[in-house]
Formats: structure tokens, C-alpha cells, sequence
């Protein structure tokens, strides 16, 4: 199961952005794992302030639009997964002996 973090940091990667040396990156995508996608779901702008703030680091243009889409995208992700592993558990169970 990947969780919202997970997904936010493939997405990013997918278009060229990576965590680097001396950002809160992977704290904050560990935090956003651990908390889910409820939690991101109801913090979205805080979220949001976490990747322009990275933005403005690296001197980056940065566009809360595509901020709210990427974020949106990674909470549907995550979302998905566990779906699909509480499915999975579920089938298990019903096969098992």
C-alpha cells in the first residue's frame, strides 16, 4: 500500500523533482503516510504551503493549481491502494480454510 506521501514524491519524480540534501521532503512524506489521506485530504493547504516553500528554495516557479492537482492525484492513489488491499484481505479470507 502506498500511501499519499508515497504517491506525491512518484508523481513529482515522474516530472523531474526529487528530494534533495537539506529539504523536509521526505519528513513530510512520511508524516503524510502516516497520517493518510483523510488527514492530507483536510490539510491540503498546508501541504501545498510545504511544496511552495520547496519551490521557492530551489527558485522554482511554482503554481498552486498544479500543486492542488498533482496533491489531489496522490490522495486518489493512495485512496485506491488501500481499496484494493482491503480487497485482497477480504478474498483471503473468504479462501482461507
Amino acid at each position: 500500500m502506498a500511501g499519499p506521501g508515497t504517491e506525491l514524491k512518484r508523481l513529482l519524480k515522474r516530472i523531474g523533482l526529487a528530494p534533495k540534501k537539506g529539504c523536509r521532503c521526505e519528513r513530510h512524506a512520511r508524516l503524510m503516510d502516516q497520517k493518510g489521506p483523510q488527514w492530507c485530504e483536510r490539510n491540503r493547504k498546508t501541504i501545498i504551503e510545504w511544496m511552495q516553500v520547496e519551490a521557492a528554495k530551489r527558485h522554482m516557479l511554482f503554481s498552486k493549481s498544479a500543486a492542488r492537482g498533482l496533491l489531489a492525484v496522490a490522495i486518489w492513489r493512495s485512496r485506491k491502494s488501500i481499496r484494493e488491499r482491503n480487497r485482497e484481505m477480504g478474498v483471503r479470507r473468504d479462501n482461507s480454510p
